[in-house]
């Protein structure tokens, strides 16, 4: 049974370092398994595919990460006893996958029992987890950008301020992100001048996903704060075209999805209009092979806003369809926290 559990966290240590770690990923995963199936022993059942479902989301298989942490906490729940943080891990991971695959109504209606179920229990990490991981995300798509905060907040007074956890990472991204929905990008920007010197010292961007993330949010803060400067420096703008480089190396396509919306926005804030076409429309094709369907949409909403015409409207109109689906309330806005950029900018001139 140890073993079983040794072979299982090895799964989900292995996969924190990308494409390096697969194979020694895969391999634990076979050892787990056999050992695992030999002592029919429902929580080391649990606790592999939990640890099984947390790799799938660090090498960005969001499906598998659903799949995996879906049934994971069915078994958890059902078959075993005193596994609290394996429950709650499973839940975040499972919503966050639900985020990148775009599902955000599932995840508005699940937050809402499991962080009622963790203030019921007392469970402080279960409930900071989710708050700043997971609830703020519904609130931005209810667009209600003050509970969003309210939720950060409300966590991390009850958490500690000495060192650098998850949470306090994940309160990061958060508020970066709540900073991107109310168009400040001077916030943004500074939250991520503040917090990478704390990333990088707490060993943080070992972690392949942890560091393709915050890149994705330092582009998107440079390119909001541009947005509000009358002249931009270049050193602002280089930002953009260092982070689309640096994501390149780490050979994830949803890495490389990111890369191109970075480098559309670096073409967006030369003029060159046909090269951010070209860029959003490789977006695209990525973000719809890593089964991204809210971020492909907003990509090909900024496409269609930059084509113009009948083409470029048939194109909002396909995209919008998807965000109206998935309930968010404010497209525009939404899509700006996303994708910061004045993407009507050719049709306008």
């Amino acid at each position: 049974y140890r073993l079983s559990r040794a072979f299982s966290w090895e799964v989900t240590f292995a996969a924190t370092f990308g494409n390096s770690g697969i194979k020694r990923s895969e391999k634990f995963t076979q050892m787990a398994k056999a050992l695992v199936d030999k002592i029919d022993n429902p929580q080391a059942q649990g606790h592999f595919l939990l640890m099984s479902g947390m790799a799938a989301f660090l090498q960005g298989r969001w499906l598998d990460a659903t799949q995996l942490n879906k049934k994971a906490g069915k078994i958890l729940r059902e078959q075993c006893t005193g596994v609290g943080w394996e429950i709650y891990t499973s839940e975040v991971f499972l919503m966050r996958a639900l985020y990148f695959l775009g599902d955000f109504l599932t995840i508005s209606e699940r937050v809402i029992k499991i962080l009622k179920e963790a203030q019921e229990r007392g469970d402080l990490y279960a409930e900071t987890s989710l708050r700043t991981r997971v609830s703020y995300v519904c609130y931005l798509a209810q667009n209600q950008p003050k509970l969003a905060a309210d939720e950060i907040d409300i966590a991390m007074e009850k958490w500690s301020q000495t060192g650098f956890h998850a949470q306090h990472y994940y309160a990061f991204i958060a508020r970066g992100e709540i900073a991107l929905y109310h168009n400040q990008g001077e916030l943004a920007w500074r939250l991520v001048k503040e917090h990478w010197p704390k990333m990088k010292r707490s060993m943080f961007f070992r972690v392949q996903f942890l560091l393709i993330e915050s890149l994705h949010l330092s582009s998107r803060a440079a390119m909001c704060l541009a947005m509000q400067t009358a002249k931009p420096s270049n050193k602002l703008l280089n930002v953009l075209g260092r982070v689309a480089k640096r994501l390149d190396r780490e050979k994830k396509v949803y890495a490389d999805a990111f890369a191109a919306l970075s480098r559309a926005m670096f073409a967006l804030s030369t003029g060159a209009y046909d090269s951010a076409i070209a860029q959003l429309s490789t977006a695209e094709s990525k973000f719809t092979v890593a089964n991204m369907q809210m971020y492909a949409a907003v990509a090909q909403r900024a496409r269609g806003k930059l084509t113009g015409g009948e083409q470029g409207i048939k194109l909002i109109v396909s995209a919008e369809e998807i965000m109206k689906e998935q309930q968010i309330q404010n497209i525009e806005t939404f899509a700006q926290m996303m994708l910061p950029g004045k993407w009507d900018n050719k049709a306008n001139n």
